[in-house]
């Protein structure tokens, strides 16, 4: 409990001074059926150094040795479900440079093994663990700038694409990219000052200047994928579109609102030809609607006569 106290206390300042005591603990949790009795609070005490100090820092102290682990370097997959629940304000370079190569080196042994193996559903679930940090590594990282990459997008888009199962988790992480730094901006934390020695307010306002460059590309990524997911499966979806929506230049909204608008014509002309028998061009119109609903809180004056005309052309 004291060096819980100690960590959440004194922050990034505990290192280095903290970084023995962390590994004491730490042998403590490795070595589980040893030290049984202090399991949750060694965990504990994990998750305050990850909060405190990062989790680079605890990792390079307690790295997780997945790829090859043995007695003298112990695997620590147990340290995944801790840094998803500890980690903010870290280094979203963490998890592209050091997890997501990990996450490629399990899935290359999945089609190695049969598919009722016990390994593979074990690699399964710590793949499923280090996905599931994502959105942490995204709640106001410190390198949003050098990390969030037009590359590391792209990959990002691909796997919403072409990966169903993971778009809860990647549409999750991108809306915490905003709304977490609309919250530091707004002054949410104005009473955390050792946070605002370590990362100054005018950072997330950087931030979010940099996102907003950004939106225009990813939303029609998060466009494209709501028009492909059942409407009972895509409320993750919108509301990671409003999250962007809010914070895209009015001129990038009104070209995408228009280009909305486009499509929706088509729609309904497609409806019109097929005496409203295509079911496909139904679904699509009343997709499309979704979003056009989901734009009108944000769209510039520019945009109100497209929307009166949609509006009129949905009423007749």
């Amino acid at each position: 409990n004291m060096l819980v106290v100690a960590f959440n206390r004194l922050r990034y300042r505990c290192n280095p001074d903290f970084i023995k005591p962390l590994e004491i603990v730490g042998e403590w949790r490795t070595n589980e059926e040893n030290f049984l009795d202090f399991k949750t609070e060694a965990e504990q005490v994990i998750g305050a150094a990850i909060s405190s100090m990062g989790p680079d820092v605890v990792l390079s102290s307690l790295p997780l040795n997945l790829e090859n682990p043995s007695d003298k370097n112990p695997g620590r997959a147990w340290l995944l479900p801790i840094i998803r629940d500890y980690t903010k304000n870290a280094k979203l370079s963490i998890f592209i440079n050091d997890f997501i190569p990990l996450i490629k080196y399990f899935e290359a042994t999945f089609e190695k093994l049969p598919e009722e193996s016990v390994q593979l559903k074990v690699f399964q679930t710590v793949v499923d663990q280090i996905w599931s940090t994502l959105p942490r590594f995204c709640e106001l990282p410190s390198d949003l700038r050098d990390s969030f990459t037009d590359g590391f997008a792209s990959e990002l888009a691909s796997l919403l694409y072409g990966k169903v199962e993971l778009r809860p988790t990647i549409c999750h992480a991108l809306k915490v990219l905003v709304q977490s730094n609309s919250l530091y901006g707004s002054g949410s934390y104005a009473d955390d000052v050792l946070l605002q020695q370590q990362f100054p307010v005018q950072e997330a306002q950087k931030n979010l200047e940099y996102l907003s460059s950004k939106s225009a590309n990813l939303l029609a990524v998060l466009f494209n994928i709501f028009t492909q997911t059942a409407p009972n499966a895509r409320g993750h979806i919108l509301e990671t579109i409003d999250a962007y929506l809010k914070i895209t230049a009015s001129e990038d909204l009104a070209k995408t609102f228009d280009n909305i608008c486009g499509l929706l014509k088509n729609a309904f002309d497609e409806e019109g030809k097929n005496n409203n028998k295509n079911k496909n061009a139904n679904k699509l119109s009343a997709t499309l609607l979704d979003l056009i609903v989901a734009m009108t809180k944000y769209v510039p004056e520019s945009s109100y006569p497209a929307l009166f005309s949609i509006f009129n052309t949905t009423v007749n």
